[in-house]
């Protein structure tokens, strides 16, 4: 599959799990998983932060939309901007 985007990090978001994709080139081990909780995904915008991921990329899902605001508002406060792009499956 061609890459298009290679700063966009794709993110499976779940009720208590996040599952975090960064590209082959940027990391080793380019998924981690992280939990839901505020700490947890501090932990994750600092690894996106890291690799230069700028974007996100998730499936566009109703409860989703809390996760991604929270985790984008987190972003913020850790002086980091993160663009939200929804992927219709």
């Amino acid at each position: 599959m061609t890459m298009i985007n290679p700063d966009t990090a794709g993110i499976d978001i779940g009720s208590e799990f996040h599952f975090v994709n960064v590209g082959d080139d940027r990391a080793e081990k380019n998924i981690r998983r992280y939990g839901a909780h505020t700490r947890d995904l501090q932990a994750l915008i600092l690894w996106l932060k890291e690799y230069k991921a700028i974007d996100v990329a998730s499936y566009d899902l109703n409860f989703k939309d809390r996760i991604l605001k929270n985790l984008k508002s987190n972003a913020k406060n850790l002086g980091y901007e993160l663009v939200e792009k929804t992927v219709n499956a």
